[in-house]
């Protein structure tokens, strides 16, 4: 449930926010990505609205892998 690694552009993009449903227009979109995550391992082009750093909305695609780190 913790974001591990994210890359400078990212971090530019999206700001510090404390939460992860945070980043979502709507959370219940984080949920859906969890759960098709661990469903199935990765997820590929999900496309939702997000929340730049100035609270701006924007659609976005995610593409994410589940890795198990150190256990």
């Amino acid at each position: 449930g913790e974001t591990l690694y994210r890359n400078p552009a990212t971090r530019d993009l999206y700001a510090d926010r404390t939460r992860i449903t945070d980043h979502y227009v709507d959370p219940d979109n984080s949920a859906i990505l969890e759960r098709t995550l661990i469903e199935k391992g990765r997820i590929d082009d999900f496309r939702v609205q997000q929340y730049d750093t100035e609270n701006k909305a924007f659609w976005a695609s995610i593409s994410a892998r589940l890795i198990d780190f150190q256990g």
